[in-house]
Parts: structure tokens; sequence; C-alpha cells
């Protein structure tokens, strides 16, 4: 996936000079001082694999959104949501006053963000928290939903023995009008569903 093919504008707010080196790399000409990043990122395409954002929601592929610093990819990463528009904020990551916190950039990039207003539904299995997100309108009924993906997990912790996630596990159902697909993640996974065609 060309995911650097999204970005609209990079540039340094110190004023350093920045300079694309290729199609997904770019340098940054600060000696050595600290500096802020901005750029932009195209987001309007709802997949499993891609990002979209618009006035009701937005949800983040985070290998298509975040980039990195070139050898500093095994520190730890903070992210800051600045939440005005949207009501909740969804991730499989762990939170502590509003700011969440991944182990490196791997586990970030393999940590998909919700936001928005959505239904949403929670059980435990095997002592883990799970989460149903469902992004998106449909014919569904929450109290089905969260009978039905129960009975999954807890079948499939019998099967391994344990459920090996942590802090919790989050499904994301995005209910669209046509698509299909998934994607899983260490600690959640994303699905596309036909909205209507839960019944």
């Amino acid at each position: 996936r060309d995911f650097s093919s999204t970005i609209d504008v990079l540039s340094c707010t110190q004023g350093f000079e920045v300079k694309r080196l290729d199609k997904n790399s770019w340098q940054v000409l600060n000696n050595g001082q600290a500096c802020t990043i901005e750029y932009k990122v195209y987001c309007f395409i709802l997949g499993v694999r891609h990002s979209y954002v618009d006035q009701y929601m937005a949800f983040l592929h985070g290998v298509s959104v975040f980039g990195y610093v070139n050898g500093l990819e095994d520190l730890p990463v903070e992210v800051a949501v600045q939440n005005g528009v949207y009501k909740q904020c969804e991730v499989a990551l762990p939170v502590e006053k509003g700011v969440y916190r991944a182990k490196n950039y791997d586990h970030l990039a393999d940590s998909p963000f919700a936001l928005g207003s959505f239904d949403m539904v929670e059980y435990h299995s095997h002592g883990v928290l799970h989460k149903v997100v469902m992004v998106g309108t449909g014919n569904y009924n929450l109290e089905q939903i969260k009978t039905d993906f129960k009975k999954i997990s807890d079948v499939e912790g019998e099967m391994f023995g344990e459920i090996p996630v942590s802090p919790h596990y989050i499904h994301f159902i995005q209910n669209v009008s046509t698509g299909s697909g998934g994607l899983e993640h260490a600690n959640c996974q994303t699905s596309q569903m036909e909205r209507n065609a839960y019944s």
C-alpha cells in the first residue's frame, strides 16, 4: 500500500527546511534541535486498510496516518487526541489523562482509532473486556450482537486456553452500503458489514 501518496503537506513549524528524499521519506534539516512536523493526510476512503474522516466520525488506520522518525521506531509513543468535534474515542491502547500510549511505532500503527458517536456493547470473556463498536448505522440488534460475539470469544478462549490481549479487545464493525473485508490486529479487528444484512 502506498500510504505516503495521501500526504498533502509536510512542513516544520520552527521554519527548518524539509526535503522529500523519495516517495515515503523526508529529511528535516533541524541541526539536532527539537521541532514539530505538521502534515495533512487525505482520509476519505472507508475501508479496513484506509482512513476516513468526515463531520460525523473518523476512522484512522494507524499505518496510513502516523509517520515515524527513522531509527526511533522502538521508542514509546504518546498520542493526544483533541476531541472537540467527536464524542467518543475508541482505540485498543492504554490511556491516561487523555493520552494514549503505545509501546513503539508498530504498536501504534497496529491500533486503529475510531472517533465519533457510536453504538457499542461490552462483554467479558476469559477475564478480558471486549467491546463491539458499530461504525455507521444498520439494522442490527445490539443485544444479539453482544450475545453472538461473546459466544465466539468464549469458544476461541477455550480453544487456545487464553485470550492474550491487553488492555482490552475491540471489534470495529464498519456498516456500509456495499463492501466487505476484514483486518486483524493484535488487540482489535476491523470488519465491514452490509448495513441491512443483519436479519
